[in-house]
């Protein structure tokens, strides 16, 4: 989901590779999208913006590489590297993935002073600020297990958002939810696409979801295999029913 396409796009790929080590698997075939990073091009050093996503992107290949291969060299280095890709990469799921035993407050402030390092205070204020966006600030002391699930996933939301990454992946975000909480949360994503100039990736099955986007891109078997500008619902729905013509 991304607003303002007048950025001149970034080209990313990506593409598994096999052990020698293992038994030979099917490599997934290079994927390469489109995709404008509208918060970083405004930073003044354009160059370095670019080089801090392709640099994450590239560490959170190596690092799935590295999961597949227990025994490979690479695991050594694995820590080193998850900690960078935290830093720039956000993440919402659709289970939310709350911590139970740490406040809302507590959750959304763990990253920013593990990963970035920033002071207690400073942390706590960055939070309030996001969650009086997702309009749940009374809730920052509560823990997850008293928030229902469209409370837990703006919690989520503002969890990844709070270190201000290059990027944010949601994968199926409104898929435990009801259709109510799940348009509240297409709405935020929204604003922060708008208003935070945030950059973000969704995976999801929702035709609806999918018309929040400004393109859609279509897979089938691991393969790109249609784009779509400015969908719609309707759109990305008719356009379903012709593949499974």
């Amino acid at each position: 989901m991304t607003r303002d396409l007048h950025h001149r796009p970034r080209q990313l790929h990506s593409r598994r590779t096999t052990s020698h080590n293992h038994e030979r698997q099917q490599p997934l075939p290079r994927l390469r999208v489109r995709l404008p990073l509208r918060r970083l091009e405004r930073e003044q050093e354009e160059q370095r913006a670019r080089s801090r996503l392709e640099a994450a992107v590239r560490e959170w290949i190596d690092s799935l590489q590295a999961l597949e291969e227990p025994d490979s060299e690479a695991l050594l280095g694995l820590r080193n590297r998850l900690a960078k890709l935290r830093a720039e990469v956000g993440m919402v799921f659709q289970s939310f993935n709350l911590f139970p035993h740490m406040s809302v407050l507590d959750n959304i402030t763990l990253a920013p002073r593990q990963v970035r390092k920033i002071p207690k205070r400073d942390a706590e204020e960055m939070a309030m600020a996001l969650l009086e966006r997702v309009r749940i600030p009374e809730q920052a002391k509560k823990y997850p297990g008293q928030l229902s699930g469209g409370q837990q996933q703006r919690v989520a939301i503002a969890r990844a958002l709070v270190t201000q990454p290059a990027i944010l992946l949601a994968d199926e975000p409104t898929g435990n939810l009801d259709s109510r909480s799940g348009t509240e949360i297409l709405d935020f994503m929204g604003r922060a696409v708008r208003e935070l100039g945030q950059t973000i990736v969704m995976v999801t099955h929702d035709p609806m979801a999918a018309g929040y986007a400004d393109s859609a891109v279509f897979l089938a078997d691991g393969r790109i295999v249609d784009e779509m500008r400015e969908p719609t619902a309707e759109r990305v729905l008719d356009r379903l029913k012709a593949f499974g013509e």
